[in-house]
């Protein structure tokens, strides 16, 4: 009985995280009934967090949804503890089992997003340099800067042009276009994104030539995406080769010292 119990728990804790979020949102149905909520010292960073993973979710759907792999987890523990994932007789470890579900599920449920936010931050990385040279060749053609970031987003699609969408969207409901811009470097998903952002704030509140800025900040990019992607080879040759040289070597140095160990030892038996 506990383990249907427990399984069906399991099961509802599954649905909530992986389900879609629905017409009324999962937090207007469900958060009224919790007893705690995102505490106001928790909430910027928290949608900080879900704004680089690119989730549609408010900070009360992050809360749920940590309470929810908390409970998938501490089934998981319970499981452990009746013994019914082949286990033989851990009642003693239950309470055990039961935090340390509880932590992985939690801890899981981190580390995939951020596995989504590094995800988005190289996407954005490679985005940086065509963003440039496209506002670039909208401002020389005469478009005004808000005009030049409103055909963008409406055309692309992308980790930047939402950003920019954001931004565009403050804009729109009555924030200085400047300030909007400003607002979008404090936080963005990649922190060179924040170069981009600022320099479009700063030459729509100065004016100057920035078209030309933006290439070079266009070339400045690209020599860091170069960089980045030199680097990233350089890992991956690393973890490739590494196993075979923790094979290679020990079996070399045994050919190697084996025959002398044995010569020696020979000596060693005949005065």
């Amino acid at each position: 009985m506990m383990g249907f119990i427990a399984a069906a728990l399991a099961g509802w804790a599954a649905y909530v995280v992986i389900s879609p979020p629905p017409v009324r949102s999962l937090s207007e149905r469900v958060a009224p009934h919790l007893l705690t909520r995102t505490s106001p010292t928790e909430a910027p960073a928290a949608a900080a967090a879900i704004r680089h993973a690119g989730l549609p979710w408010s900070n009360d759907d992050l809360h749920l949804r940590r309470v929810a792999a908390v409970v998938i987890g501490a089934t998981v523990g319970v499981l452990f503890g009746q013994g019914d994932l082949f286990l033989a007789d851990p009642q003693a470890s239950t309470p055990a089992l039961v935090v340390l579900g509880a932590l992985a599920g939690l801890l899981g449920l981190r580390m995939w997003m951020t596995s989504q936010a590094e995800r988005r931050r190289q996407q954005a990385i490679h985005e940086l340099p065509a963003i440039c040279d496209t506002l670039a060749l909208s401002v020389l053609s005469g478009t005004s800067l808000g005009m030049a970031i409103e055909e963008l987003v409406a055309r692309s699609d992308g980790v930047v042009p939402s950003e920019l969408a954001d931004a565009y969207a403050d804009y729109d409901a009555g924030m200085s276009l400047t300030e909007a811009l400003y607002r979008a470097a404090k936080q963005p998903v990649h922190s060179s994104a924040s170069r981009l952002y600022s320099l479009l704030g700063h030459a729509h509140q100065s004016g100057g030539r920035l078209s030309e800025a933006l290439n070079e900040l266009a070339h400045d990019f690209r020599a860091d995406l170069q960089r980045s992607l030199t680097s990233e080879g350089g890992k991956k040759a690393l973890a490739m080769y590494a196993p075979i040289l923790a094979l290679m070597v020990p079996v070399t140095l045994l050919f190697l010292i084996y025959p002398t160990l044995v010569s020696l030892q020979q000596l060693a038996g005949n005065p």
